[in-house]
């Protein structure tokens, strides 16, 4: 488990998984391929540098929310110089279509509501991630929330992040059932933080399960009255359903 939160899941990685200067070659050349074949090359993409950094920003960011607004500020004051909201948004729709990147949108019944909020991106796989963006400390938590986000998009047909003064990390929706997942990097029942299960019980809309997936804890919780699972991630990755 620890081995694909930092190195990944392609097949040419987990085939290499003992020779480390392999496995940071090939999924360095798999980041350069992305950018400069699938996009560059692909849509005559004229602001390579942008681009890059722009990969790099969400690499950083898994999991955090922000807007175009807020990446276009930012970059504005990194390469001091004009970047307009529409070039950005358009360099992220690439690295979608790419498969290098997903957009998580706040859940809200109200459709307006939900484009005038911020958005969660995470990556297609946790060893690229960590090849773009190679954190000075572990990371495990974002890691960890970036892998199950990968799983659920197999099981879900839409997902989404609810927060209003607490939040639920995935809010997913099959037909008209919703299903809330929290993601905690805990072992013990004593290390879960109020926070983790208090947007549990904000959450405003009737729902049909709710989910703690740990690290290492299996563990049904009681907490306000609802009933919570507490799930460790290596079992359900590894859920066939």
């Amino acid at each position: 488990m620890k081995d694909y939160l930092v190195y990944g899941g392609f097949p040419e990685v987990v085939m290499n998984i003992e020779k480390g200067q392999v496995v940071d070659r090939i999924l360095s050349q798999y980041a350069e391929d992305i950018i400069l074949k699938d996009i560059v090359a692909r849509y005559s993409v004229e602001n390579t540098k942008l681009l890059k950094a722009l990969s790099k920003f969400i690499a950083q960011n898994i999991g955090n929310k922000f807007s175009i607004r807020k990446m276009q500020r930012y970059f504005e004051n990194i390469f001091e110089e004009k970047s307009s909201t529409s070039t950005i948004s358009t360099y992220i729709s690439y690295l979608e279509s790419a498969y290098f990147c997903f957009e998580v949108p706040k859940f809200d019944y109200s459709l307006k509501k939900t484009i005038k909020s911020p958005v969660k991106y995470y990556l297609i796989d946790t060893g690229l991630r960590n090849t773009i963006y190679p954190s000075s400390s572990p990371d495990r938590g974002r890691l960890l929330e970036n892998a199950i986000y990968l799983k659920l998009r197999n099981m879900y047909e839409e997902i989404f992040y609810w927060e209003e003064k607490n939040e639920v990390d995935f809010v997913c929706k099959k037909q008209n059932d919703l299903v809330l997942y929290n993601v905690s990097y805990v072992s013990k029942e004593s290390e879960i933080k109020e926070r983790e299960l208090k947007g549990f019980v904000e959450f405003p809309y009737p729902t049909v399960e709710r989910y703690l997936i740990t690290w290492d804890l299996y563990t049904k919780l009681s907490w306000n009255g609802l009933k919570i699972k507490a799930l460790p991630a290596y079992l359900f990755l590894l859920d066939s359903d």
